[in-house]
């Protein structure tokens, strides 16, 4: 097994336990701030304890001192952002919105890792951003009643993720995997306490799961494996890939959730998810 192929697969699993937080967050009763500060805080103390318990070197902070910092804190952003518009808005629309974010990656990439970019590509870029604006378009209508903040979350968080992912990209040739999750979280960890007390949370075995799960299955595995592979694979690739983040969530919708988004909305959806379609198959 070669080295891209490895990175691959790793990216792959990652994308797929990536796309089961929207569903998993929305059937949950536990809210948003919790969820999200919990995620980061487990993910914090799995990657501190393994350090501690391997006796691996602690990852050295001397240089990319802004770099890192952008990617803790915009990692924050992404978990409290994609939480709060998948509990207040359509799961299948808050996806298509937050995982719009690999799409802006494969431009992203272009611009600062001189990363070649095709007509195919172009166009497919412009579909998202099309598909995107008739989203906003139902959203600031007469007729629309849903949460204007939901759809503004979604949309930065795949802001964020863009960023995230490209600073991951770019920090990748320095760091391991779970060096770069480790110093993810654990910037991140400041700003995301405070939520903790931000509504109230019922013990029981459920909720503990949940709040475990996302933090183990859903936080520390699948960064591990997406910095890990993102060593070896270029970073357009790496945003076709994750474009499975969106298509799970949307089909869960679907299929569990029985949630139907407005005609604009599915048209816009539409529009990017054929311009993930596109993107999969440009060369």
């Amino acid at each position: 097994m070669n080295n891209e192929f490895r990175g691959i697969i790793q990216i792959t699993f990652a994308a797929i336990l990536f796309g089961i937080i929207p569903l998993i967050v929305k059937l949950s009763g536990v809210n948003s701030y919790i969820l999200s500060a919990t995620r980061i805080i487990i993910a914090a103390l799995i990657f501190s304890v393994w350090f501690f318990v391997g006796k691996m070197k602690f990852p050295s902070l001397k240089k990319d001192k802004l770099k890192l910092f952008i990617f803790g804190i915009l990692h924050a952003g992404i978990i409290f952002f994609s939480f709060f518009a998948i509990k207040t808005i359509n799961v299948a629309i808050a996806s298509v919105l937050i995982y719009a974010g690999t799409i802006y990656l494969v431009v992203l990439s272009a611009i600062f890792l001189k990363e070649k970019i095709n007509l195919t590509t172009i166009f497919a870029v412009s579909l998202c951003f099309i598909g995107i604006i008739f989203i906003f378009w139902n959203v600031f209508s007469s007729r629309f009643n849903g949460n204007l903040l939901g759809y503004l979350a979604g949309f930065f968080a795949g802001v964020f993720m863009a960023i995230v992912y490209l600073t991951g990209k770019i920090l990748s040739k320095d760091y391991s995997g779970s060096s770069m999750t480790l110093l993810q979280n654990l910037i991140a960890l400041p700003f995301v306490i405070p939520l903790l007390f931000v509504g109230s949370f019922v013990f029981s075995f459920e909720n503990i799961f949940v709040i475990l799960f996302l933090g183990i299955f859903c936080t520390a595995v699948p960064f591990f494996l997406l910095y890990s592979g993102m060593k070896n694979v270029k970073g357009q690739k790496v945003g076709i890939i994750l474009t499975l983040e969106l298509i799970i969530p949307v089909i869960l919708s679907f299929a569990v959730l029985s949630e139907i988004p407005s005609p604009l909305e599915i048209i816009g959806g539409v529009l990017i998810l054929v311009g993930y379609v596109l993107v999969s198959f440009s060369k």
